[in-house]
């Protein structure tokens, strides 16, 4: 934060904790839905396409 803004505000830190914190968020999200095989349905029958091609 001290590099990119040259200073100590708090509306600064903020902005640097939301971007921070929806890093963090959309990472576990995603490895959340991974792996709770949400998209085994797809790959499935994306194999079944491939396969019958």
């Amino acid at each position: 934060m001290l590099f990119q803004y040259k200073g100590l505000k708090l509306i600064d830190y903020i902005n640097v904790s939301f971007v921070a914190g929806g890093i963090v968020l959309f990472v576990g999200l995603t490895a959340y839905i991974l792996s709770s095989g949400f998209f085994d349905i797809f790959t499935v029958s994306m194999r079944k396409v491939i396969v019958r091609s």
